[in-house]
C-alpha cells in the first residue's frame, strides 16, 4: 500500500518535472514564432504544414479507431 502510494507521487513528481523542462522549450518556440526574422524563414514550410497537419492528424486518429475495432 504505502509502495503503491509512493510510486504514485514519484510519477506525478516526474511529470511535474517534464512539464517544469519544457517550459523554457516552449517560451523558446514562441519568441521564435514572434521573431520577425525568424518568421520570414519559416514562412514558406509553416504555410505548406497549416493544411496538411489536419489532414495527418485525422488519418492518425482513424488508425487508432481502427486498431480499438481489431481487438
Amino acid at each position: 500500500e504505502a509502495a503503491a502510494v509512493e510510486e504514485r507521487v514519484r510519477a506525478r513528481k516526474s511529470v511535474v518535472d517534464w512539464r517544469r523542462r519544457a517550459r523554457p522549450n516552449m517560451l523558446a518556440a514562441i519568441e521564435r514564432k514572434t521573431d520577425p526574422q525568424w518568421q520570414k524563414r519559416s514562412s514558406l514550410p509553416l504555410s505548406g504544414r497549416s493544411w496538411f497537419s489536419p489532414l495527418l492528424f485525422s488519418f492518425s486518429r482513424l488508425r487508432r479507431t481502427l486498431e480499438e475495432i481489431r481487438k
